[in-house]
């Protein structure tokens, strides 16, 4: 099975920076560093800076597994704010 990725590329280059805004903000607010993430993770130091970049698109399994990475119960209100980012950004493009 191969997944598509949450926000591709360019398509939505506002919404990616945002969300890794966002997702930095939570992983600072929780007390983690992106080495300590990275090492919850599986994977480089670098891959969890591209993550909060907002430089490469991501894949939501990835998501998932960062937000486990940071102690983050998945039904919290974190949806929320991505859904809130999406549709900001659909209507800035009407």
């Amino acid at each position: 099975m191969s997944f598509r990725p949450f926000m591709g590329g360019n398509s939505y280059p506002g919404v990616m920076k945002k969300l890794a805004r966002y997702m930095a903000h939570l992983r600072k607010k929780k007390g983690f560093t992106q080495a300590q993430v990275a090492q919850r993770m599986g994977v480089t130091v670098q891959a969890v800076y591209y993550l909060e970049s907002g430089e490469r698109a991501f894949y939501l399994p990835t998501i998932l597994n960062w937000l486990d990475a940071i102690e983050i119960d998945k039904s919290n209100h974190v949806f929320k704010h991505i859904d809130a980012i999406c549709k900001e950004q659909e209507m800035s493009h009407e």
